[in-house]
């Protein structure tokens, strides 16, 4: 088996490789967790392997990004340009980053502006915005005049321009803030959840997390509550089980997650105490929710 000097990992089946690079540790301390900085001494050359570790693409590049939806973008001879998963060049990359294809769509920025290209290398979106995000069901957000909003893959605005923030669409919903506070909005604009939150997030597990007066609240995704009010939560784990406590332990106190007079217990994704609020000490709740976890 050909060994390199380099791994990326894979990206659609594919990952580039590397022959000839080398870095070294100087004694010079920058920062007190590492101790040393390190200094790449040559890039050496690139191509690439498939999953069964096959070399695919010859490694004689300068520069290989990552495949998506087959095409990756390569620098060679001072030339960047686009290859697919055969190494045949297809058209030059005139763009300062080109992130992704995603929907037959990649991202690219250009002196400072972004927009969208298609799998030809033709600009679909012109550069006009300041950030773009990739679009999902339909839609993508995009950051025009410092405001967010939504446009379609024909470039229409489907929902107006006016958050200061604004994330990709998952399972009908998209997050969204307004005036220092976050909410939900539908594909068609409509608040499903006001922005009314201090913090707001949109979890695999599929509920919506909410956090307002230091308080955590969850909803299910079409707007129900579904938990009472907990000072504290943690993640979920394997998107199933959270461990949740009262008391005067919350997220951003995790000092004082062993506190007196705290309990803990266990939620489901459905927001259903599966391990009621009886237990004195987090680590007993843990205990219980990776018991819940190997059932």
């Amino acid at each position: 088996m050909k060994i390199y000097d380099r791994e990326n990992s894979f990206r659609d089946g594919m990952a580039a490789v590397n022959v000839g690079f080398k870095d070294v540790a100087t004694d010079h301390i920058y920062d007190p967790r590492e101790g040393y900085a390190r200094m790449t001494i040559s890039e050496g050359k690139w191509g690439y392997i498939n999953e069964k570790r096959e070399e695919v693409i010859p490694v004689i590049y300068d520069q290989a990004g990552n495949f998506s939806e087959g095409l990756a973008v390569v620098k060679l001879n001072g030339e960047s340009f686009f290859i697919d998963k055969t190494g045949k060049r297809l058209f030059e990359c005139v763009y300062d980053t080109f992130w992704s294809f995603c929907n037959g769509l990649g991202t690219v920025r250009k002196s400072g502006k972004c927009g969208f290209i298609n799998r030809k290398g033709e600009e679909i979106i012109p550069l006009i915005y300041e950030q773009v995000f990739d679009f999902k069901e339909g839609l993508a957000p995009v950051q025009l005049n410092g405001l967010w909003g939504f446009i379609n893959t024909k470039n229409e605005p489907v929902i107006p321009f006016q958050y200061s923030d604004a994330s990709l669409f998952y399972k009908g919903l998209a997050k969204v803030q307004l005036n220092g506070k976050f909410g939900c909005i539908n594909t068609s604009g409509k608040e499903i959840f006001p922005c009314q939150f201090s913090e707001l997030n949109m979890l695999n597990a599929g509920l919506i997390e909410t956090i307002q007066n230091e308080k955590y609240v969850y909803y299910s995704l079409d707007g129900k509550q579904i938990t009472p009010s907990y000072n504290y939560s943690t993640s979920f784990y394997n998107n199933i089980f959270c461990v949740v406590g009262n008391g005067n332990s919350g997220k951003r106190w995790w000092q004082f997650q062993k506190m007196t007079g705290s309990k803990w217990g266990v939620i489901d994704q459905n927001g259903i105490e599966v391990v009621p609020l009886i237990y004195d000490s987090y680590d007993e709740a843990i205990a219980e929710m990776k018991k819940l976890n190997k059932t």
